[in-house]
């Protein structure tokens, strides 16, 4: 069952990645439309990612739960953290690019 909380609480992450892109891209008020238009993409690219990520996580854990094997580590939460610095990075432009 730990498994399927995993991907439960991937999904949920993803689904606050595109309630994030939403509020970018229709709610905030950055000048040049050009920028909240990216950054609401890289958003949803980025959830698009988790999504991925987090179905193949579960499926390689469902398959190592029935193996005798020791499970190897997953780069899926390296990933995760690569992609929310480069977000960081983009939300430090948009607040500079906008005051």
């Amino acid at each position: 069952m730990a498994n399927e909380r995993t991907l439960l609480a991937w999904s949920r992450t993803a689904l606050a990645l595109l309630a994030a892109s939403f509020a970018v891209v229709r709610l905030t008020d950055i000048t040049p439309s050009a920028l909240r238009l990216a950054l609401g993409s890289y958003l949803i690219a980025l959830a698009a990612g988790v999504i991925a990520g987090s179905y193949l996580q579960w499926r390689a854990r469902e398959a190592r739960i029935h193996a005798p094997d020791p499970p190897p580590r997953g780069l899926t939460a390296l990933s995760l953290t690569m992609a929310l610095f480069v977000l960081t990075g983009f939300v430090v432009a948009v607040i500079a690019l906008a005051s």
